[in-house]
């Protein structure tokens, strides 16, 4: 969260820094105590891998219009969890990283388009 919140005030070009600014080294600091109680109690050593939905879940997606090409947003929401499931894009950087030809439209031998992703994925 902390991570999420200076990157908001940093995309709404914000002079303020939350990971950088002096006027917040109390709460980083506080912030990495509580990190480590945390750890010694062993929490916060869980993988960073999320489960895939299931197909149940990705239509009750499109019914409530979360993804879809209803409106701007859902179209944005399918795009985005179609290039993590079908190019193995992960989070928010893995999409700004993408350039113009890294997804190039190819056919088979019998005339079946389809989209190959030719661009790095950096774990």
């Amino acid at each position: 969260m902390f991570n999420s919140l200076d990157r908001h005030l940093k995309d709404s070009k914000s002079s303020i820094s939350i990971k950088k600014d002096p006027e917040f080294n109390h709460t980083r600091r506080v912030l990495e105590a509580k990190r480590k109680a945390l750890k010694s109690l062993g929490k916060g050593s869980k993988p960073n891998r999320a489960e895939p939905l299931t197909t149940e879940e990705i239509q009750i997606l499109r019914e409530k219009g979360v993804i879809g090409t209803q409106n701007p947003d859902a179209l944005l929401n399918a795009v985005f969890l179609n290039n993590a499931t079908y190019f193995g894009l992960r989070g928010r950087q893995d999409h700004v990283n993408m350039t113009w030809g890294d997804v190039k439209l190819k056919a088979t031998s019998d005339g079946k388009e389809y989209l190959e992703f030719n661009g790095e994925i950096m774990l």
